[in-house]
Formats: C-alpha cells, sequence, structure tokens
C-alpha cells in the first residue's frame, strides 16, 4: 500500500513551540505554524499560554483574526485588537487554501478527497483534469508539476459551488473526487473571485527491476503494490519496447552509456523513470593452472582452463563466444619461439576445461592465450576477446650460478655443502672463506675445496663470529 502521509495537530501545542523562536521569524514554516496556531486559538480565551514563545503583537493579531474569520464571539472585540489596514486586508482577503491534513499519497484504489479553506468567494467552479501521461511523458521527459500548462484542455469534469457567508468568514469545505477511482495523474482547479489554487494527484506508480542479459538490459515491471504488471511496455529514446511472453523486456545496449529517461505503460496510464543504460562491454578471463612439477623437458602435461565471460560485470553464458581458440607460446633457454594453436578448444559452464601438451625441451617461459569473439549486438559486429597467463621457469639455466652453499652443524663442528639445482654434490669447488673473530678486527682469509662429496669440514670455529663465504659459481653469503 501506498504510504499515507498526515499532518496531525499536536495535544499539546506548546510543546510543539518549545524549540521555536520568537514569530515572525520561521520563514517558509510559518503557514504551517499558524495552522496549528488557529486550530488551537479558535477555542481559546485568551492567548497567554503562547507569549513566552511566540511574538506578543503577532500572536494578539492571529488570535483576533481566528475568532474573526470563524465568526466566534463577539466582532466588535475583535476588531479593537486589530488596526484598522489589516481588519480592510483581513476582510477584502480572498483565501483558497489546502488544509495541512490533506493526504499527500494515494494508491491506486484509494478515494480522493481534499479539504479547502474558502474565504470571501461567492461562487466556486471546480475543474478536474486527467492528463495524458504516456504523451506529456514522452514530449517532455520530466516529472508532471503543478505548473502545467491546461489551456485549451477541457475538463473531464467540472463542478460550480455557491456560497452565502459574509466576505469575513473563513470556512473549512471538503470536496470528494468519486470520478478518480483509477491509476493516473489529475489536475484538479479551484476558482473563485479572480484567485485559483491546484492540487496535483498521483494515483498508482509503475517501477522496475532491471537486470543485464546477453542480449541488453532486461526489465520487469511492478505496480504500487509491488505486483508484477506482465503486459507493461517501455519507451527509450523515441522506441517502443514490448515484454516477452514472462513478461520482461528488453531494451538494447548503447554505443552513449549513460543515464537515460523511461516512459513505463500499461492500460493508458504511464510513469516517468530513468535508469543507467550501460555498454555492450563484454571482458573475458580465465583462471589457468599447471603443476609445475609437470613442467618438465619431452614430458606430457596437463593445462587446466576455467573460463569466465561477463558483460558489464555482470556474468553470462559462455555459449555466446565463437571461434574459441586456445594459443600456446613457449619460449626456451636459446630465446627460441614456438607457437601452436588449438582451434575449436571447447570451454564448459559445469566444468573446467583440460587441455594435455607436451613440454618442450628446454623450456624457459610458456604463456596459454584463450580467444574468442563475440557478436556486438550494439555496435552490429563481431568484437575479439583474449585472456592470457605466462609461466616462468628454469632462469637459474640461463646464468652459471646453478650451485649454492648450505651451511650445517654436524657432530664434531660445522661443515659447508656445495651442491647443484637439483641437489647433487659439487666435488672438487673452491671455496673463499671470510671468518671475523669476535677478539680481532681484521679477519682471517681462506680457501678450501669441496671433497668428492661436495663438502668442506670446517671444525668447531671456536672464537668465530661470522663465515663469510663465496663458490666460484655464487654470490657471496654470510653464515
Amino acid at each position: 500500500m501506498a504510504t499515507e502521509t498526515h499532518r496531525r495537530f499536536p495535544a499539546n501545542l506548546q510543546q510543539e513551540f518549545a524549540n521555536v523562536t520568537m514569530l515572525p521569524t520561521i520563514g517558509d514554516d510559518e503557514p504551517l505554524v499558524r495552522s496549528y496556531l488557529e486550530q488551537f486559538l479558535v477555542e481559546a480565551d485568551n492567548y497567554s499560554a503562547y507569549t513566552a514563545y511566540i511574538q506578543d503583537l503577532y500572536l494578539k493579531h492571529v488570535f483576533a483574526e481566528t475568532k474573526v474569520v470563524n465568526g466566534i464571539g463577539d466582532p466588535e472585540k475583535w476588531y479593537s485588537m486589530l488596526p484598522p489596514d489589516l481588519y480592510q486586508r483581513i476582510k477584502e482577503r480572498i483565501d483558497l487554501d489546502f488544509a495541512f491534513t490533506n493526504r499527500t499519497e494515494y494508491s491506486s484504489e484509494d478515494s480522493v478527497g481534499l479539504d479547502l479553506y474558502v474565504k470571501n468567494v461567492e461562487t466556486l467552479i471546480v475543474k478536474v483534469f486527467e492528463v495524458n501521461t504516456q504523451n506529456y511523458y514522452r514530449e517532455n521527459l520530466k516529472e508532471v508539476g503543478p505548473d502545467i500548462n491546461l489551456d485549451g484542455l477541457v475538463a473531464n469534469e467540472q463542478k460550480t459551488y455557491t456560497y452565502k457567508e459574509p466576505p469575513v468568514r473563513r470556512v473549512k469545505r471538503h470536496f470528494d473526487f468519486a470520478s478518480l477511482n483509477k491509476r493516473g495523474v489529475y489536475v484538479i482547479d479551484f476558482i473563485g473571485n479572480g484567485k485559483s489554487s491546484r492540487a496535483l494527484i498521483r494515483k498508482g506508480k509503475l517501477r522496475y527491476l532491471v537486470r543485464t542479459g546477453v542480449a541488453g538490459q532486461v526489465f520487469k515491471v511492478f505496480d504500487e503494490l509491488n505486483k508484477a504488471v506482465p503486459t507493461a511496455t517501455l519507451w527509450l529514446a523515441g522506441a517502443l519496447y514490448t515484454p516477452d511472453k514472462d513478461g520482461a523486456i528488453v531494451a538494447p545496449f548503447s554505443a552513449q552509456p549513460g543515464r537515460q529517461p523511461i516512459v513505463l505503460s500499461v492500460g493508458g496510464f504511464s510513469s516517468l523513470d530513468s535508469f543507467t543504460q550501460e555498454d555492450e562491454n563484454y571482458q573475458l578471463s580465465a583462471a589457468m593452472h599447471v603443476d609445475r612439477e609437470q613442467l618438465l623437458s619431452l614430458r606430457k602435461a596437463k593445462l587446466i582452463v576455467r573460463p569466465r565471460l561477463e558483460l558489464g560485470g555482470t556474468p553470462v553464458l559462455l555459449k555466446v563466444l565463437e571461434d574459441v581458440r586456445l594459443v600456446i607460446h613457449s619460449v626456451d633457454l636459446d630465446n627460441v619461439a614456438t607457437t601452436k594453436e588449438v582451434a575449436d578448444f571447447k570451454l564448459y559452464e559445469d566444468r573446467e576445461s583440460v587441455y594435455e601438451f607436451q613440454v618442450p625441451k628446454r623450456l624457459a617461459s610458456i604463456t596459454f592465450q584463450l580467444k574468442a569473439k563475440v557478436q556486438n549486438q550494439s555496435q552490429n559486429k563481431k568484437v575479439d576477446l583474449a585472456t592470457q597467463q605466462g609461466f616462468s621457469l628454469n632462469e637459474i639455466d640461463r646464468t652459471e650460478k646453478t650451485e649454492d652453499l648450505f651451511f650445517s652443524r654436524i657432530a664434531g663442528g660445522y661443515v659447508i655443502d656445495v651442491l647443484g639445482k637439483t641437489g647433487e654434490a659439487k666435488a672438487d669447488r673452491p671455496v673463499q672463506l671470510v671468518l671475523k673473530l669476535r677478539d680481532f678486527t681484521q679477519p682471517i682469509h681462506l680457501s678450501l675445496q669441496s671433497n668428492a662429496r661436495g663438502r668442506v669440514t670446517l671444525g668447531p670455529l671456536p672464537g668465530v663470529a661470522t663465515i663469510t663465504s663465496t663458490p666460484s659459481r655464487k654470490a657471496s653469503r654470510c653464515f
């Protein structure tokens, strides 16, 4: 149900004015505050209860005016409280004022009624106009406002009322509009004694939910009660889009994305709204994995591919991809490049794709690239998509530093082992050592050599603080 908003008067007006400075300095809120005052001053014997919150002179005039316009008590008593020019203005003033207690929102099923304060009006004409929302929104691309031009339009309904109260009397009158019994935007004009007041009534509202699909952005339309409206249409940039059998409306992507106004319509009723129109931007990504332990020369290895296709950040089905290819680009340690292309590479929605390949000899790097094409509807052409992932290996073989030193403590002292990249012992390797003793400034330089097991035996090393060693094919290490 649509929210109902009422302005009700507080039980204790003093509480309402507790934080209000002295009137008349309230500005735009003065009519509302004055309405509160008048509601309570109608039956009050005096205005002393409010002098602590409101300027005395202003309060005196409002008190007297309230009694005069409501025909309460001795008029002469109230006249004496008003300056002659103010009394004359009150007498001549024409009021067609809407009550603050009028509802501000209506659902399509609610009956419409308005309260209007009428003063100094002998003949009141009430005209009701129903706005052709579909034409108005499509032509103006803005919401209907109370300043809408009604010149030349014929009212759907018109009534005339005659009143006999004296000009000084102000009377609250109620008007019911039984004809406003369906969704729509209505303008009600109250015209009397050269003055008019206008009410803009909105009944019902169409709204939408949108998601991104392969062919465009998919809309579902709902009414003000959040019920689906499967027959609603959508107007966008001069084109009308109709729903499918499931009530979904597909609006195409745009080459110029951005915020766009739309008109939602059903059964002669329309609502203006807007949405962010997206461009047709596909992104292809893939997680690729190869077990590095399988990347041995001339062995078989398996590539596992888990692809993902997105359209404007929303995942879409892979079946829209065309001409899917897997490209394998490898480079060996001699910088010789090799490329292999796998045509018609199969991708799956529910599982990964697996491809087995032979590892090239002396492999240094390998790159897997997934390529595909997709039809771009907004540009009416096929666009290329690609994603890739690379792996580097055996980089140590490009250098002379294929050995390393490993410092260990064993029974009887310390040793240094010289080992290759696969853990093999490197015999007869020269090892330069620099020993820093705790109580000496100058270090000791030694030149040793690994034995047949690739080991250099150092002994217990008493008093040695640090050891720096350098093999023939490795940067210096400090232990």
